[in-house]
């Protein structure tokens, strides 16, 4: 349900998904023995699928259909994709193909940004730790040749690396070995990359006719109202291989509040944001609560951590000790470091910041401390929704306006890093619900309670770019007239 409050310096809607748990019967969930043993050898640190995933698992094993899945973040989806995935690893071993696909990957896994594309590459590594078989991920900053791409069971990569591959004709016997393209987070066809995942769809569909083979496609999104269209899109039937599950089926229960700043004469706009900020981080943190707090620059991280310093108050114990313990023994280990007394007087207060110019290893430690409950509040970039599962009881995001060098101008966040970050919102082993609070000016209120509402539809970009992708398929010779 959903309710609106006014006040004189802000409006605030509140919306609410509670769990679904009359669809969530334990004895529909696919234990783990039930399973081919090839399965089990990889799947050994989980007693059974959860619901989502038992509802797709017999479409994934007894056939090679396409598949599209629509659920919450948090809900599972990648698993399915590893399921596919030794499902395709089943396939070759039972058909003794093993020797065709040494000399072509299987599998492309397709994902938007570098640091979701290092946790994959790491998930999937420990599933198929057990195998004799290699992944690797190739990202921006990487050169491939044909000689990357031998004896690799899977690749994980970007869609555009994927789109520049496929397009050069020497890459073909790359593709025609291919038995698998897991997408995940389809809902980038929502913006300008979009384009590169419609492209290699509509390729794939006819490298399929050109070699008389099935390529299964997998499409992993968030939550949207017309996922109709994109069943489509993926040649996917009415009844068979569409997959939909509201924001009932998240991990946990989770309140939206979203808050639209007013206008004021008499305050400054960002002294009411930090107001609200304030007041919000007092209240939860006086119920033991730890709080993640994004940000859209790096310079806002430190600026917005010692403006909550002082409103934070932490009595000292144990935990304080040792993460000073902590923090100086990484000091020490790396002399080289600039710039720690700020952040060394912040972890005094029991918070954090957490950006890509922070050195790595005291990222690595502040992303210990906050798992460890050691930290209460921790200000983040994006990367930290994209990069490390870290979830939190609650998230605010501080802001929707985020600088575009491309357009020279401050343009609103994207809905896939929105849905990432409130992704992150509820810890399913410790708490009943999550909590995700949006702060933004009030003439864009409207616009995020249809979006929380599933009332915005993914549309197509691809007509902006359909000119050069065009020209790139005639160069090719894969468009040679009209009739094509």
């Amino acid at each position: 349900g959903s309710y609106k409050i006014t006040t004189p310096l802000f409006d605030e809607i509140n919306i609410s998904f509670i769990i679904n748990r009359n669809n969530k019967k334990i004895k529909e969930y696919i234990k783990l023995e039930n399973l081919p043993d090839l399965f089990k050898k990889a799947l050994n640190s989980i007693k059974n699928l959860n619901y989502i995933q038992s509802k797709i698992y017999p479409m994934i094993i007894n056939n090679n259909d396409n598949i599209l899945l629509c659920a919450p973040t948090g809900s599972g989806k990648t698993l399915v994709a590893f399921l596919c995935a030794l499902k395709v690893l089943l396939l070759i071993r039972n058909l003794a193909f093993r020797k065709i696909n040494m000399f072509s990957p299987s599998i492309f896994y397709l994902a938007p940004m570098k640091a979701l594309i290092k946790e994959i590459t790491k998930k999937m590594g420990y599933i198929f730790q057990n195998f004799e078989i290699d992944i690797i991920d190739v990202t921006t900053d990487k050169k491939i040749t044909k000689h990357d791409f031998k004896n690799k069971f899977a690749i994980i990569t970007t869609p555009e690396k994927l789109d520049i591959i496929s397009r050069k004709p020497y890459n073909n016997n790359i593709i025609k070995y291919l038995k698998l393209i897991i997408f995940d987070e389809i809902h980038l066809l929502n913006s300008d990359r979009g384009a590169s995942v419609e492209s290699i769809i509509a390729r794939m569909c006819y490298f399929c006719d050109i070699y008389k083979k099935k390529i299964r496609l997998l499409g992993l999104s968030a939550t949207f109202p017309n996922y109709d269209d994109l069943a489509e899109l993926f040649h996917i039937k009415k009844h068979q291989g569409l997959f939909y599950f509201d924001e009932n089926f998240r991990s946990c229960s989770i309140n939206y509040h979203l808050l639209g700043v007013k206008h004021s004469k008499f305050m400054d706009i960002n002294e009411i944001v930090y107001e609200i900020l304030k007041e919000n981080l007092i209240s939860f943190l006086d119920s033991d609560n730890q709080v993640m707090i994004f940000v859209h620059s790096r310079k806002d991280t430190l600026l917005t951590g010692n403006l909550l310093k002082k409103a934070v108050n932490i009595n000292k114990n144990e935990d304080t000790l040792l993460i000073k313990n902590r923090f100086d023994q990484i000091i020490n280990e790396n002399e080289n470091l600039i710039d720690v007394n700020s952040l060394k007087d912040l972890l005094k207060k029991k918070i954090g910041i957490h950006n890509a110019g922070i050195n790595k290893k005291i990222r690595e430690m502040i992303e210990d401390m906050f798992k460890e409950k050691m930290i209460k509040v921790l200000v983040s970039t994006a990367t930290l929704a994209w990069g490390v599962n870290l979830p939190s009881r609650v998230v605010i995001i501080k802001g929707t306006k985020i600088y575009n060098p491309k357009v020279n101008s401050w343009v609103e966040i994207s809905v896939l890093d929105l849905i990432q970050m409130f992704g992150r919102a509820g810890r399913p082993q410790y708490d009943k619900n999550g909590v995700g609070i949006l702060i933004t000016f009030i003439e864009n209120i409207k616009y995020y309670a249809s979006l929380f509402n599933n009332n915005i539809k993914i549309e197509s970009f691809f007509h902006k770019y359909i000119v050069s992708l065009l020209n790139a398929e005639i160069a090719n010779g894969i468009v040679c007239n009209l009739s094509m």
